[in-house]
């Protein structure tokens, strides 16, 4: 697992699409946001205020976020976590309290909500390849990238825009908050080109914060994608 080796809080291998304009997410791996965290996510998904969210809040969110989700996929996974009971799509206690009307069959609450982005996290994603942005220049240079301080650095900054599937409204339409990440990319062989990248976020510092990943951390990385590489390649091969 690069992730531990590293000390990332999450990693994702990133492959090019055949069109060319877009990264799937193959292998995500990490922690999810804590629920305070999502809690804030979800209240700033329900536009309303009526602690329920529904299908035009969702589209809306993950448009957001740049990610290509199939509707039907996403509320067949509703649907499979009420009837095994892991949320109970029923409790709408809080709505009958406050005197609001109660949600309808296809609003979910907030710990669907929960259940929903880690469930999509870990999921295959796809994203949109912004041109300018610190991926592109990974994918176009095959060189790696290493923004120390997300907040700072002029070359990450550029991605915080409006646009979806920036990494502004990746943090905050998950709970997460990005300080350090540290991009290396996948290449193959016959012939020599670029097919993804692997993405490490957050060098955690003995679990209290986070630091920047040092030239040391750049080294192991780009060892760890020559072996996904070789994985890949074989993948590839004709049969």
């Amino acid at each position: 697992d690069g992730r531990r080796i590293l000390g990332a809080q999450r990693c994702n291998l990133w492959l090019v699409t055949d069109d060319g304009e877009h990264l799937t997410s193959r292998a995500f791996r990490g922690e999810i946001p804590s629920r305070e965290r999502l809690r804030r996510v979800f209240d700033r998904y329900d536009d309303d205020h009526s602690n329920t969210l529904n299908a035009e809040n969702l589209h809306h969110a993950f448009e957001k976020l740049g990610w290509n989700i199939d509707e039907e996929d996403l509320w067949r996974q509703v649907r499979h976590m009420r009837s095994h009971g892991s949320i109970n799509s029923n409790s709408n206690s809080k709505n009958e309290e406050d005197g609001k009307e109660n949600p309808k069959e296809s609003d979910i609450c907030f710990e669907e909500f929960s259940e929903l982005i880690r469930f999509i996290l870990k999921k295959n994603r796809k994203i949109p390849i912004r041109k300018g942005g610190a991926k592109h220049t990974v994918l176009t240079t095959g060189k790696v990238v290493n923004i120390r301080n997300s907040f700072v650095a002029s070359s990450y900054k550029r991605n915080f825009q409006k646009e979806g599937g920036s990494t502004r409204n990746f943090d905050m339409y998950t709970g997460y908050d990005t300080f350090s990440v540290l991009l290396v990319p996948v290449v193959v062989e016959d012939p020599k080109r670029v097919i993804g990248l692997i993405e490490f976020a957050n060098k955690s510092v003995a679990g209290i914060g986070y630091e920047a990943f040092n030239e040391t951390d750049e080294k192991v990385a780009i060892l760890l994608a020559s072996v996904a590489s070789s994985f890949i390649q074989e993948t590839l091969a004709p049969e």
